[in-house]
């Protein structure tokens, strides 16, 4: 039997923790390569420099363009955001993250009939039967859905964050309490 005073048992402790931490950011690495996401054909697909094969999810609009969603690695996670140019933009730490490399969730025409925005707020994710939201990465205990929301004329993409949808736009984080959130059914 170890003794909880023990140095080894801390040391162990420790190292066990650093593993299962990595372990968590390897599974969600692994889920948004290797596996679909709740509808059989669609998947995450790597991206980089503005460039999209397929079909992509359109997360909002701005200036009368399609802003496609995306996810932008960061701090240990992937963070839904939207493509601008040639990057994927999403909001972390009060700024705007610009990540030359990331992926894009590609549909099909019959999937894509499957995904749907519903207007909530306060962090309320919709209790729809049937219906599911979309987890992007896991930040600390936080789970990282998809959301948008209006903003200075456009319509942007970004993730929950506690009682907000947050994204980047114009160098910030921009938090808005009203939004939708993506649902897939």
């Amino acid at each position: 039997m170890i003794k909880v005073d023990n140095p080894y048992y801390f040391g162990m402790k420790k190292k066990i923790e650093v593993f299962m931490k990595r372990l968590s950011i390897l599974c969600i690495f692994c889920a948004l390569i290797f596996t679909n996401s709740v509808f059989a054909q669609d998947k995450w697909v790597p991206g980089s420099n503005g460039k999209m094969d397929g079909l992509t999810l359109i997360g909002g609009t701005e200036n009368g363009k399609n802003l496609f969603l995306c996810a932008g690695f960061k701090a240990g996670t992937y963070h839904p955001g939207k493509i601008v140019g040639q990057s994927c933009n999403f909001g972390w730490g009060g700024r705007e993250i610009v990540e030359p490399s990331y992926f894009t969730l590609q549909v099909t025409q019959q999937s894509v009939k499957r995904y749907s925005w519903h207007n909530t707020g306060n962090g309320i994710l919709p209790d729809i039967p049937g219906s599911f939201p979309i987890l992007v990465g896991v930040e600390g205990n936080r789970k990282l859905y998809v959301c948008r929301a209006n903003y200075r004329g456009g319509i942007h993409p970004g993730k929950i964050v506690g009682n907000t949808c947050n994204f980047g736009w114009g160098g910030t984080e921009v938090t808005i309490p009203n939004y939708q959130i993506l649902l897939i059914r």
